[in-house]
């Protein structure tokens, strides 16, 4: 949710750059005025007072949630993976056999390419 004091929040926009550079998902629910540049750039679910219907809303945003919901935990996962690698530089991190042959797998069956 954003809020004016969040738009005008340094630490708010540093949040939202994080989220963009790890590839996380963003919905915004809002009024689109003065806010960040990666959000605008979103599709939005307007929930504006006395304008678009709450519940109608609230219901665009669970199903929003829960679209891609499996791939959203693994692709979380690959994640804290990459990370932890990348502090340690440990190749026995490194992704092999069967582990590396699913996600190629999966990032094939949403439409990435790998090596």
């Amino acid at each position: 949710m954003i809020s004016p004091d969040s738009v005008a929040s340094q630490m708010c926009n540093k949040e939202i750059t994080h989220a963009v550079k790890n590839g996380k998902r963003i919905l915004p629910i809002v009024d689109p005025k003065n806010i960040h540049p990666e959000i605008s750039k979103r599709n939005w679910i307007f929930c504006r007072e006395g304008q678009d219907d709450f519940n109608k809303a609230i219901e665009e945003t669970r199903k929003t949630i829960h679209t891609d919901y499996e791939w959203l935990k693994y692709h979380t996962e690959l994640q804290v993976k990459a990370l932890k690698w990348e502090q340690k530089k440990d190749n026995s991190r490194l992704l092999r056999g069967k582990e590396l042959q699913e996600v190629e797998q999966q990032l094939t069956n949403v439409g990435y390419q790998t090596m």
